[in-house]
This record gives C-alpha cells, structure tokens and sequence, in this order.
C-alpha cells in the first residue's frame, strides 16, 4: 500500500458476511486505496467472493493474503510468496488450513491449493496468467508436536509479447501445470515446518528452498532458501510475546551444476521477472529495478529479527513491533555490484494512543555502505467498526 515516494495513503475495506452455522460463511468484500502520487485516483485494495467451511476455502477476486508470525517475518509466508505487491486477482480453491483424518485435529492430515491468477498489462508480455498449486502432508501428535511438510510451484504461462505474438494459452497452460517446459518460468519450493507446544510458549523451525528448474527442483543449489525459528507465548498479553529469526541465502544458485546459474525471479521470455506492478512478488530482499523490469540484486545473504509485544494494563495494550535486518547484497547472478552492499533496515511500529481510533507511530531507517542513509517518520490513524 505505501510505495518509496508515497507521503500519503489511506484504505477503506468493508465485508458482507453471511452464516450459514458457525463454522460455514460466505463474504463478500470490497476496499478503496487512496495512494498520494499515484495516476489512478482510487485502487481496488480488495474485492472479492470467498466461501468458507472447515474443509474448504473458495475465492474470486483480489483478496489480500493471511498475515502468519504476527506480522515479524520478512516474508511472510515464504521466500516466493509475501505481502510485498498488491494481491493478484484470480480464482483460489484449497483446504481450510489443514485438514486432519481423525477427529480433535490429531494424527495425519493434507493441506492443497490450486490457484489461478491474471498480471495485467503494464509488463512485458501483457495479459500473462500465473498458475499456482501447493501440497502439504501433515501430523500432529498429543503432545504438542506438530510437522508439516510439502511443496508448492508458480508458472507464468500465455500473454502477448512486444511483438503482438499470443502465446497458446490451452498448451501453455498444461505445459505449466505439468512443469513440463522452462519458458513458463516456473518457480517452486520445498517447505518444512516443524512445531512443538510447551505450557507457556510455542516453537517452531521453519524451511523453505528456492528453485527456479531442475536443478533446483533436486536440490543442486543447496544451502539457498530461507530457514527460521519463530517463539510466541501463549500469554498475548507480555511485553515480548513473539520474536523470529530468519536467515536468508541465494549464493549458490546452481552455478556448480550441469544446469549453470539460476538468476532467480528473472526469465528469458517473461522478462517483467517475478513481479507485479512492479513489486517484489516473493521476499523484498530481492532487489527489482521497475524502469528496466528486472531483478538487479538476487545473490545474498540477510539476517532478519522481529519482536512482538505490547505494554498492558488492566484496561488497554498498547502494541509494538520491531524489525532489524542486515542484508550483504552482491547483485544478480550475471551482474555483479561493482561493490558488496553492506545495508542495515530498522523498522518500529508502536501503538501510542487507543481510544475512539487508534493512532500507531511508525520509525524506519536504512543504511547503506554504496548511497546516503534514509530516515523515515510516519503515523497510522484507524478505526475498525
């Protein structure tokens, strides 16, 4: 919602809920984004159709995607896959979660998706789709001990090119299901996820790997990927209730294999790369240049720490979360920075006044070892109804 240039944002989101039970909904939504600088005067920030039983989720439109790990990541949900760009509209089916096979949500169970999703025009090849599909096994003992494991996989596939030419959207879009072609430029990842419930806490070690074709796919380009350890305690109510570390990697790249380097989230033929509107789809550590539509920085090592809490009384919390990240940028894999980039990003957000509508203060700096450092102040007002 706030780009580098924005001094002025505001969203309005309301929703239309209807219950069948308790546990079976249908909703629909729809949210105006007012960005400062921006062409279009309003932006659809959310509207959508979405279905929901304890089973099934079901979604047309552009529906913004669940927040995990209070918020400290600084992905999110995995290294392809973050908060960075606008939601994409499309069509999503998938499970609720995970879907066990016996009763009080112990023992095995599977989580899937299968999506379907439009980029627009303002890339290279304009109308281009994207398929993406997930699947996960999962177990969770008595005790507190959960796994989940899986995969999922992104394609671009159809759209025009420059040229005028149309891609056939009924082979290409089979040759992206089945991985079957790298001109669709697919993207996919190994996950592993494994959590234990204590008294007071909870822990959970998390992994994702990151692959771009083949040698990716059989792990060539090993240690790449993203790993973490998330804390939260069961007590939302302490100072420090939540706190994350995540180590990100994408040195090797596959440049050892018979495949060569991997020069991640850039393609030969969808040369907009793995972007929309301009943003980052997967982690915003990766670096993307807009006016040549390309990721310049792709090969690095960061060190991200979030922390989560909030000072309570008997009557009011105020909230606060803090984000330091260390990032060694070398450039893209094909085009080096004439220098290592050395860059430190500080990010604090703090609830300092609640009552007829909140009011956050928002602190932020980076420090860059190649340009000048960068300060920003803003503040939040809102008010849910």
């Amino acid at each position: 919602r706030v780009y580098e240039d924005t001094h002025l944002a505001a969203w309005v989101t309301g929703s239309l809920r209807y219950k069948f039970d308790e546990d079976n909904y249908f909703e629909a939504a729809a949210g105006e984004l007012y960005r400062e600088g921006d062409p279009k005067v309003l932006i659809d920030d959310e509207i959508y159709l979405h279905y929901e039983n304890p089973w099934l989720r079901a979604t047309i439109g552009r529906k913004n995607r669940p927040i995990v790990y209070n918020g400290l990541s600084a992905s999110n949900e995995n290294i392809l896959w973050s908060l960075n760009a606008r939601p994409l509209p499309g069509v999503q089916l998938g499970t609720n979660g995970i879907v066990y096979f016996e009763e009080d949500n112990l023992g095995f169970g599977a989580e899937a998706s299968w999506e379907e999703y439009r980029l627009g025009e303002d890339r290279y090849m304009e109308n281009a789709r994207l398929h993406h599909k997930s699947l996960y096994l999962a177990y969770q003992s008595e005790g507190g001990f959960q796994v989940k494991a899986g995969a999922q996989h992104f394609a671009h596939y159809g759209g025009t090119d420059p040229q005028g030419r149309e891609w056939q959207f009924t082979q290409n879009y089979w040759d992206a299901v089945t991985m079957e072609h790298p001109s669709q430029h697919h993207l996919s990842s190994y996950e592993l996820y494994l959590g234990q419930d204590f008294n007071d806490f909870r822990l959970e070690f998390l992994y994702n790997n990151i692959a771009v074709d083949r040698s990716g796919r059989l792990l060539s380009n090993t240690p790449d990927g993203r790993y973490g350890i998330y804390y939260e305690t069961h007590d939302r109510r302490k100072f420090i209730n939540s706190m994350i570390y995540e180590l990100y990697t994408t040195h090797n790249q596959s440049q050892t294999s018979t495949w060569g380097g991997d020069d991640y989230f850039n393609h030969f033929r969808y040369k907009s790369g793995w972007a929309y509107e301009g943003k980052i789809l997967g982690a915003p550590l990766f670096t993307y240049d807009i006016d040549n539509q390309r990721v310049i920085n792709n090969k690095f090592t960061a060190h991200h720490i979030g922390i989560g809490g909030q000072i309570s009384d008997r009557f009011v919390s105020y909230p606060y979360k803090l984000l330091l990240t260390y990032a060694s940028n070398e450039g893209a894999f094909y085009n080096r920075f004439p220098e290592t980039q050395n860059v430190f990003y500080t990010y604090l957000e703090a609830r300092v006044f609640q009552n007829f509508v909140d009011l956050n203060l928002i602190l932020a700096t980076e420090h860059n070892s190649s340009s000048s450092p960068k300060y920003g102040i803003g503040v939040q007002v809102g008010r849910q109804f």
